[in-house]
């Protein structure tokens, strides 16, 4: 038997021919997963219990028609249409009635597997015509499936005319948000804008009983595990873009992939490590304790303890004034990133408008809560840079009770900072990974969700519990009427326009093709019903998966894979397309069981651009409910430049990038964005412009900057970040050039007998940081038969960094760069290499270049522009010609350059005029190097750069050996092996080449130093 996909529990089973043609469905309770593709047969694993039941399922053959119905069966399967339809569609009656000159056409569900639009609707009726034509008496033909007429199967948003809406699947209600960013400086209109989504990835780490162990509800498999892979799309992509176009999103699992995690609330001591909560009351203010329950903090949780009942929480007044204010300060146990969420008792009687400050290491960022719903759970704020210990200016959350209507209640209880790590305790042990990787059933009772609506669902399986819990976590939120499907509960009041959950798994395909992307709805509830509680069509969830799965398969086919398979659009009972009260949608996006669909699963580029899939759909989705046109936000603005003025000011400038694949994502206007040394960025200023000046610059300061665009629809993703920075101690100024754009898969072999990831030869380059790699693969024979989700077979992979945040390219290196340089005592701006190339940023004033590539390349998955393109090298010539220098570092400076095919005339510039040549590629394990040119460092001067994954700074698996050429010389060699590590030229002007990347230079003090030398050496006529 050939390799299975993994163990599972499969309640609906698949039949497909052909790798991606024909399914059939077999249904049963709760279906989760799909399964091996086989020719005719589909090989199902189901678990639990632990040992697998197999079952083969033999295709089933179309039963003998009746005359009338074989006939249009034969019509249907011998017509050459512009689609093509499902494989399996069986015509099941035909009937006609002469009296009104009708005939009815009722085929099985496959047919509605299929996306209708008006002209497929209008094709299949005129391939029937001919033959009904036969008789006078028949005037019009009906073509059924779901029990509907297939013209009922368009989506309202690909209906020419709103005339012929199906009004029943528009909610007529516009929702409020409990979260509302007060300090955003644009607004938005044609967006998300009053949305609430519920979006969760898949699976996570659980506590299987069975076995008695934590687990992963799938094997590892290609360096990755579906419960990490789906998030790695969800978190860091998918889920930003739908806030940046104004909606308020919703996570059953945590959001935050910070380790570290500090809760400050009312009911913990005046004085512990972990921070202070404080009360400043004018002479007339009264706060008092809720008469409800509130939070309390617990290290952890052994059975189903619910901290939001454990505990009070405090109750004031509002005031046109601000006569009372509450401080929650953390410790933070370390710089970095941290959420914020809040916690509060919700109630009719609360202000609408409470004001909430998030002080962090960037400023202040203001917010206004809806204390009217919600409540009784964590509420996301946003994620800051918070600095290491307790700062009561820049490192608190505040609370004030100033609002327009005096005397309405204002509620306050606990502050979190961080995700940390999973606190849920099962036979004496917690599940040893952070909060994030673990399944939405711990995360939703630590998060105060009721045991029983949601999380305390089986009795024996938590397994069981994970899936069903995600759904009715969506309808909690919501309530009375559309509350959890077993129990009706007032919930938290918070209207839920949709949920959406996606998945990674969709089966095998053979001959290195894809598996596609299938999207799954249910039109009917548990009770039989095809409407939800409100009285909205479930049809409305139809809508929605056409519309995504449709958007997602055009995006792909026209940016990475013109033969992407768009897989079934299918009405199915899984718990989380079926429970949720709301539309819902459940995306197989691609299968993380198949080779071929991995290559891309791992690439960033692919991931962003999949996610930009998801959320156009579902913005176009939702403008058919509020019959406006919708706008999608824009492509991150690319060619920035700081330059420093005479006058001591700096201008900012970008260009924007158009998006070939949506006319409406065009800019309006731009989000400037800066920050003071090595803390967190403002809430930005905007500006028409594409460049902006500032003039309140502080010498022996680094500054940096981002952009994003804006438009009706929201906010782009942001840019690279560049630095700027004044220096007191010299005129001369350094010009930094970011090269380092590159976004790469890891790279990847395929032979007959040997197939899968090596990444001892290239581990890629993640989007800011991976968390989704569990370790490397240690199966690479494709005949590896899978037998438990511990021994996959072929593409199994090691588990030494699973839920380990490991770092990627930051796009923020100008800032180590330039510390470095002010710290060397000069002036310096900076510069994408782009800018240089196509804005003509001038070079002539710089009294040298450093020039990052960090991992840049050509191949592999890189950019098309690569280590010096042509025209930036004939640039960096004539900038030579005028005595000027150079310092350029990155791991691919050399083999990238003289070993990719085409490349000859850098190759000679690189000879001629950076003085080096290819000396070895891979040259270093250690990362070490030693000085050997005393006249430039000093003696025993050693460098040690990153060669392991970590969080902090991206790997160096691959540096460069360089051969000085026409005079240059050494200056450092590798330790093992004693190659040239670095080189160094000077004459008319001067050369410094590192073989690895300046920013991966380990401790902060060696980089000033290193940078200090070089720039001596480089300036010093």
């Amino acid at each position: 038997m050939k390799r299975l996909c993994y163990v599972i529990p499969v309640l609906m089973l698949y039949v497909m021919l052909n790798g991606c043609g024909s399914h059939q469905v077999v249904k049963q309770k709760e279906p989760e997963r799909v399964v091996e593709i086989k020719k005719d047969t589909a090989v199902v694993v189901v678990a639990p219990p632990v040992d697998t039941i197999v079952q083969k399922i033999d295709t089933v053959k179309t039963a003998p028609q009746k005359t009338l119905e074989g006939d249009v069966q034969k019509l249907f399967t011998q017509m050459h249409f512009s689609f093509q339809l499902p494989k399996g569609v069986v015509v099941e009656k035909v009937k006609e009635d002469t009296a009104a000159g009708l005939v009815f056409v009722y085929c099985n569900e496959l047919l509605s597997w299929m996306p209708f639009r008006e002209n497929t609707v209008r094709e299949i009726y005129d391939s029937l015509k001919p033959y009904f034509a036969k008789t006078n008496k028949i005037f019009a033909i009906k073509v059924y499936s779901l029990k509907r007429p297939i013209e009922d199967l368009i989506p309202n948003f690909y209906r020419t005319s709103t005339s012929a809406y199906d009004a029943a699947r528009i909610p007529k209600e516009q929702g409020a948000q409990v979260v509302r960013d007060i300090n955003k400086p644009y607004k938005i209109s044609a967006g998300l804008q009053n949305r609430n989504l519920v979006v969760w990835p898949s699976h996570g780490r659980y506590y299987a009983n069975k076995s008695a162990r934590w687990e992963w509800q799938r094997p590892r498999l290609f360096q990755t595990v579906e419960d990490l892979l789906s998030y790695s799309i969800v978190v860091p992509y998918l889920i930003p873009m739908l806030e940046n176009a104004g909606a308020n999103v919703y996570v059953p699992r945590e959001r935050d992939i910070q380790t570290s995690e500090v809760i400050v609330d009312n009911d913990s001591p005046k004085d512990i490590s972990s921070g202070a909560y404080e009360e400043k009351l004018t002479g007339y203010s009264i706060i008092k304790n809720c008469p409800e329950n509130g939070f309390a903090k617990s290290d952890t949780y052994t059975g189903t303890e619910n901290p939001f009942r454990m505990g009070t929480c405090r109750t004031l007044l509002s005031d046109t004034i601000v006569s009372t204010k509450i401080v929650w300060t953390p410790d933070i146990p370390r710089k970095g990133e941290y959420a914020v969420y809040i916690s509060y008792k919700a109630s009719a009687q609360n202000s609408n408008a409470v004001h909430y400050v998030v002080h962090h290491a960037g400023g202040s960022s203001e917010f206004s809560i809806n204390q009217q719903i919600g409540g009784d759970t964590w509420f996301y704020l946003g994620t800051f840079v918070f600095e290491k210990g307790r700062d009561v200016i820049n490192g608190c959350v505040s609370l004030d009770n100033k609002c327009s209507t005096v005397g309405l209640s204002i509620t306050a209880d606990a502050v979190r900072f961080g995700g940390g790590m999973g606190q849920i305790v099962r036979d004496g042990s917690t599940s040893g990974v952070p909060k994030f990787a673990e399944a939405a059933r711990y995360w939703l009772q630590t998060a105060g969700i009721p045991d029983t609506l949601v999380y305390r669902l089986n009795e024996d399986s938590e397994y069981k519990d994970d899936y069903q819990s995600r759904p009715e976590y969506v309808n909690y939120l919501y309530g009375v009427p559309k509350g959890p499907a077993s129990n009706r509960s007032a919930g938290l009041h918070i209207p839920i326009d949709m949920s959406l959950a996606l998945h990674t798994d969709a089966g095998i395909a053979k001959h290195d093709s894809v598996v596609g992307t299938m999207s799954i709805y249910s039109i009917k509830d548990y009770d039989g019903s095809e409407y939800y509680p409100g009285g909205v069509s479930r049809f409305a969830a139809r809508d929605a998966a056409d519309i995504i799965q449709t958007q997602i398969v055009n995006d792909i086919q026209s940016a990475f894979d013109k033969n992407w398979i768009r897989r079934s659009l299918r009405n199915s009972d899984y718990s989380e397309a079926m429970r949720p009260n709301v539309p819902a949608v459940l995306l197989e996006v691609l299968s993380h069981q198949n080779f071929t669909d991995m290559q891309y699963a791992h690439d960033p580029k692919f991931k962003m651009a999949l996610a930009r899939s998801i959320y156009k759909g579902i913005v176009k989705y939702f403008s058919v409910y509020a019959n406006t046109p919708y706008v999608i936000q824009p492509l991150p603005v690319s060619h920035l430049a700081s330059k420093l003025n005479e006058n001591g000011s700096v201008t900012i400038s970008w260009k924007a990038e158009k998006d070939s694949l949506e006319p409406t994502a065009v800019p309006s206007s731009f989000v400037v964005y800066r920050r003071e040394g090595n803390g967190g960025f403002d809430n930005g200023t905007i500006t028409k412009n594409n460049e902006i000046t500032f003039g309140d610059l502080r010498q022996n300061t680094l500054y940096s900057f981002n952009v994003s665009a804006v438009n009706a629809g929201g906010e782009s993703f942001p840019s690279e970040i560049i630095s700027a920075g004044i220096s007191t101690a010299s005129k001369k100024q350094i010009l930094i050039i970011n090269g380092f754009h590159r976004l790469a898969p890891p790279a990847s072999i395929s032979t007959p007998g040997f197939e899968g990831f090596i990444n001892f030869s290239d581990a890629g380059v993640p989007y800011k940081y991976s968390i989704d790699f569990t370790g490397a693969q240690s199966d690479f024979n494709p005949a590896s038969e899978y037998k438990s989700n511990d021994a996959p077979g072929h593409g199994a992979s090691y588990a030494d960094f699973e839920g380990k945040v490991i770092a990627g390219n930051t796009f923020d290196y100008p800032v180590m760069h330039g510390e470095a340089i002010l710290a060397a005592g000069y002036s310096f701006s900076s510069c994408s290499d782009d800018a240089i190339i196509d804005n003509g940023v001038e070079l002539n004033s710089y009294a040298a270049l450093d020039i990052i590539y960090g991992e840049e390349k050509s191949n592999s998955g890189g950019t098309s522009r690569g280590v010096i393109p042509h025209d930036l090298s004939v640039k960096l010539k004539k900038y030579l010609a005028k005595k000027g220098s150079i310092f350029i570092t990155g791991a691919y400076i050399s083999s990238d350059i003289f070993k990719t095919p085409g490349r000859s005339d850098v190759s000679a510039f690189t000879n001629e005029s950076l003085h080096y040549d290819f000396a070895g590629s891979h040259v270093s394990m250690s990362g070490e190097v030693w000085s050997c040119a005393p006249d430039i460092f000093p003696d025993n001067f050693i460098l040690r750069f990153n060669t392991t994954e970590n969080d902090s700074i991206y790997k160096v698996e691959a540096p460069d050996g360089l051969q000085p050429l026409y005079k240059a010389k050494a200056i450092f060699r590798y330790a093992e092996n004693r190659i040239s590590a670095a080189i160094a030229y000077k004459n008319s002007y001067g050369i410094v080449a590192f073989g690895f990347p300046f920013e991966t230079i380990l401790g902060k003090q060696q980089r000033l130093d290193c940078m200090r030398y070089v720039l001596k050496y480089l300036t010093d006529k």
